[in-house]
């Protein structure tokens, strides 16, 4: 086969199975929601050489009630955050957090532990850019209804504080 029809063919094939996996609403979708109240029920941290009570630290300070409110807003919906809220109040909350890694921890996550059908999910990255010391930090979020994915905001910022207004930006919320 010459590389045009492969290429096509690949093209096809993802489009496909984008198409399966993750319908994103469009404003009519979203108006026509029934169900607006969503569970934010996983945060996962991405971040080699720290350990769990610093993630759970991070966390803890990441202004996630700052940024469910710029995607309430944009998306006209409620987003409960209390099993979070409860998680990060704790003393022993850091127990919540599973930890994975091979040789360092790098991947830390909390979860509700429920399985809400409207969920909203947060990822934060902390790297170093493979070929230098630049520090890339981004993030991704999610809203999914019944397990497919619905919108998604993500980019890439300076430090934690900055995720809410970059999202806001991008989703037209903030200026």
């Amino acid at each position: 086969m010459n590389r045009k029809i492969m290429s096509a063919l690949i093209v096809l094939a993802l489009t496909v199975l984008c198409t399966m996996s993750c319908t994103l609403y469009n404003a009519r979708d979203w108006s026509q929601l029934e169900d607006r109240r969503f569970y934010f029920d996983a945060f996962t941290l991405y971040c080699k050489g720290i350990d769990k009570k610093s993630a759970f630290s991070f966390m803890k300070n990441f202004p996630v009630g700052t940024l469910a409110d710029v995607m309430e807003k944009r998306y006209a919906i409620e987003i409960d955050r209390s099993a979070f809220e409860e998680a990060i109040a704790r003393v022993d909350g850091d127990n919540s957090i599973k930890v994975f890694g091979v040789v360092l921890d790098e991947r830390f996550t909390w979860e509700s532990g429920q399985s809400h059908g409207n969920r909203m999910e947060l990822e934060y990255s902390s790297s170093i850019d493979f070929d230098s010391t630049n520090l890339i930090q981004s993030y991704e979020v999610t809203l999914k209804t019944n397990g497919r994915l619905r919108a998604i905001v993500s980019g890439e910022v300076s430090g934690p504080g900055e995720v809410p207004d970059s999202a806001g930006r991008r989703l037209g919320v903030v200026k």
